[in-house]
């Protein structure tokens, strides 16, 4: 419970001392850091244009950076009821996607495994 007590106390402590611009530009650089560690994720999996580092490394970088993102994102709607809203904005944007990839293996003839296949060949 000391953490959680800890938790709150300081996104609270970091909301309250930092002004909403700030706070947007955070998000802003978190989100960009995690279009990069999400980008050279891309490029290692695809192989023709490879990077440094392996896939561990990479997919460590992509966690890190979505952390970083969605806790700049919490401390910036810190004492908002944001959840209903994201939630619902999440399950109509996922039946829309599913809804595109349906209609893309119906009309093309492509398998969901066959596109898979391709792109973990070069893990």
């Amino acid at each position: 419970m000391e953490a959680l007590s800890r938790w709150v106390d300081n996104l609270e402590f970091v909301n309250s001392n930092l002004s909403q611009v700030d706070l947007y530009i955070q998000l802003a650089e978190e989100a960009a850091e995690l279009s990069q560690a999400a980008a050279k994720m891309a490029r290692h999996l695809k192989g023709s244009n490879p990077t440094r580092r392996n896939y561990s490394e990479l997919e460590a970088s992509v966690i890190e950076e979505m952390a970083d993102t969605w806790l700049s994102f919490k401390v910036l709607y810190f004492g908002k009821d944001y959840h209903a809203k994201l939630t619902t904005t999440q399950v109509e944007k996922l039946d829309r996607w599913a809804s595109r990839l349906k209609a893309r293996y119906e009309t093309e003839e492509v398998t969901p495994d066959a596109d898979k296949l391709e792109s973990k060949s070069t893990e």
